[in-house]
């Protein structure tokens, strides 16, 4: 049996390299970066209670993780691999978001909005593309080489596509229900 869970706090070490480490990344990180962090979790939460929209604001998410998409492109060491990894992970997720629209349980209110129940999904999205993006910045600062690499662009680059489709999956989905209800109202 491993002792490890026997021993006294006072025994275990506290590895400094590691601890040095997050502190460096921690200080390092521009002041700016904390903020935006506290401003899309707010964004997040705020999606896990029930909320409307009307329909020009559908598109705002998707947009904004689009151009998020698009500035990594830009400074991408190889922006033809970061494109085509964005693409094609779009692509193949925009039908998800397409479902996850679907089950939602979202309508159409009498107001014309988009009534959509809480739900986490949104929060997780800006979580993964927070995240992708950060791990980006410390990797493009402690490792160039490796950020610089083709997989590690394709990787990341695949992320943001990921969510930028789901994000417009999602959207054209609650569009659709905007559609369906222009249909089945009475001609005059």
């Amino acid at each position: 049996m491993n002792d490890i869970f026997l021993r006294p706090a006072a025994d275990m070490q506290i590895d400094t390299d590691k601890t040095s480490m997050i502190a460096e990344i921690m200080t390092k990180t521009p002041i700016w970066v904390w903020p935006l962090l506290i401003a899309l979790l707010f964004v997040g939460f705020m999606h896990t209670r029930n909320y409307s929209l009307p329909k020009p604001r559908i598109f705002i998410l998707p947009i904004t993780f689009t151009i998020t998409a698009l500035i990594s492109i830009y400074f991408s060491a190889q922006p033809f691999i970061s494109f085509g990894a964005i693409v094609l992970a779009a692509m193949l997720l925009t039908p998800l978001g397409l479902k996850i629209a679907e089950r939602s349980g979202a309508l159409i209110n009498a107001d014309n909005r988009l009534s959509v129940p809480g739900e986490w999904i949104t929060i997780l999205l800006i979580c993964i593309m927070f995240s992708s993006r950060f791990i980006a910045g410390i990797v493009g600062g402690a490792a160039p080489s490796i950020a610089s690499g083709s997989v590690f662009i394709a990787g990341i680059a695949t992320i943001s596509g990921a969510i930028v489709g789901i994000a417009f999956g999602r959207a054209l989905g609650y569009l659709k229900l905007f559609a369906a209800k222009q249909t089945n109202r009475p001609r005059i």
